[in-house]
């Protein structure tokens, strides 16, 4: 835009000044008298093209452009799930009773046991 309104202002200063010159070739003096001329006419017409131009520039609005808008996909999300704890299977605890020889007797029903307690399972082998 702005090259623009240079050559514009040019080409009306060119314009201007020829045009002013061929129409007041005498420069004002007619018949011997100054009648006024136009002295600086070219002055006025590049006064006028340059105010042209600051209004032109002034009655513009600047432009603003919205941002293109922004487009996003969130990536899927990432599901961890853990294998369930390997338990060892529970063995069944062998209840055994325990024995006194001395007493001939069994826990709880023989209080203490002098020589120790021989642990006896509670069911016989097969």
């Amino acid at each position: 835009m702005k090259p623009f309104k240079t050559l514009l202002i040019a080409i009306l200063l060119v314009l201007s000044t020829t045009s002013i010159s061929t129409a007041y070739a005498d420069h004002g003096y007619r018949e011997g008298r100054w009648s006024g001329g136009c002295w600086g006419c070219g002055a006025w017409l590049l006064g006028a093209a340059i105010a042209t131009d600051i209004a032109i520039t002034q009655a513009q609005q600047p432009v603003y452009m919205a941002p293109a808008p922004v487009y996003y996909q969130q990536a899927p999300q990432t599901v961890y799930m853990q294998a369930p704890p390997a338990y060892a299977p529970v063995q069944p605890q062998v209840q055994s009773w325990y024995f006194c020889r001395s007493a001939n007797g069994y826990y709880p029903y023989v209080a203490n046991c002098p020589e120790g307690w021989q642990p006896v399972p509670t069911q016989p082998p097969r």
